[in-house]
């Protein structure tokens, strides 16, 4: 049990900080809110934690997942009411093919060219939801969205929220921890030090980069669909290239190979950061957006500087 504690100090000690923080100017509404928006990004950083520490590939492309994911998801419960589960699993299935196909320039660029491709891939995310506005409502957004429902249960506060999304965060956490420590993690492991190698030794370099590609895109989908039933609306501006950038911020910040434990920090500590200092420094809305953006990339600097294996990973 201590070496749990021990382990998990870090983690621990950021997380009271935070919600006393919170706590201290009395929103307990702001902190639950804070808290479902945690669990639904960490669904999308865990498995990006697991592409980037174990296979070597950062991709800026999980807010494009989570895109497709809630929208497919969402489309498919308002235009053909089917159960939302279903939809969450039409999203996956989608995401999955578009991850697959993502995945085959992984193949033959590196470095920046594939992030280039990345980047380019957002942009067209995004302009097809805009333009594709007699399905998806285009820049309008698609609402009202109809919110989920287990056994006649209907999740309305955050609070409540927060205990519908945990399980999938749970699930998504254990998937990617199973791969991480089974022989597909060490072939990942094997492609990442050494493609060349990996392939002599008999390891098919082409589907294990596709098949995880796959993976987390469709578990980057599962997210799209739980903000979309929380919030019962969807914006393009929220999957944007900039959505992108926080998301692989997250994986940076929480440390790249600490799979759950990192994520959920990385992705509590840039959520929470710009809402904290709102509430105790005030300043006019008009420069609200920018300084969030400043503070992101001041504590990526900082990161870098003092503790480049992030706030959860380890030395070399």
């Amino acid at each position: 049990m201590s070496k749990l504690l021990r382990s998990n100090l870090q983690l621990i000690i950021v997380v009271v900080i935070l919600v006393s923080l919170m706590l201290y100017k009395g929103n307990v509404e702001l902190l639950l809110r804070s808290l479902s928006f945690i669990v639904i990004w960490s669904v999308v950083v865990v498995p990006l934690n697991l592409l980037t520490g174990w296979l070597g590939i950062l991709a800026w492309t999980q807010a494009g997942a989570a895109a497709i994911g809630g929208y497919v998801a969402a489309l498919l419960v308002m235009e053909l009411g089917i159960p939302w589960p279903v939809g969450m699993i039409g999203g996956m299935v989608a995401m999955a093919i578009v991850g697959g196909i993502l995945g085959l320039p992984s193949l033959r660029v590196k470095g920046h060219q594939f992030m280039v491709l990345n980047f380019a891939f957002m942009i067209v995310i995004t302009q097809i939801i805009i333009n594709m506005d007699w399905l998806t409502r285009g820049a309008d957004g698609l609402w009202p969205i109809p919110r989920p429902w287990v056994f006649g249960w209907v999740p309305r506060t955050p609070a409540q929220y927060i205990l519908f999304c945990l399980p999938f965060l749970a699930a998504v956490s254990t998937v990617c921890w199973r791969i991480a420590n089974s022989p597909l993690g060490r072939a990942y492991q094997a492609v990442r030090d050494d493609e060349i190698a990996a392939e002599a030794l008999g390891k098919d370099v082409i589907r294990i980069k596709v098949t995880a590609f796959m993976l987390v895109s469709a578990l980057g989908a599962v997210a799209g669909a739980l903000y979309a039933f929380y919030v019962t609306a969807l914006d393009p501006a929220v999957f944007d290239v900039h959505q992108s950038i926080y998301i692989g911020a997250m994986v940076i910040l929480g440390g790249i190979g600490s799979l759950v434990r990192g994520s959920i920090l990385g992705v509590a500590v840039l959520l929470t950061a710009p809402l904290l200092i709102s509430l105790y420094v005030s300043m006019p809305r008009a420069i609200e957006a920018p300084f969030r953006g400043l503070l992101y990339g001041l504590m990526l600097i900082v990161l870098m500087m003092f503790r480049p294996q992030g706030l959860m990973g380890k030395g070399e």
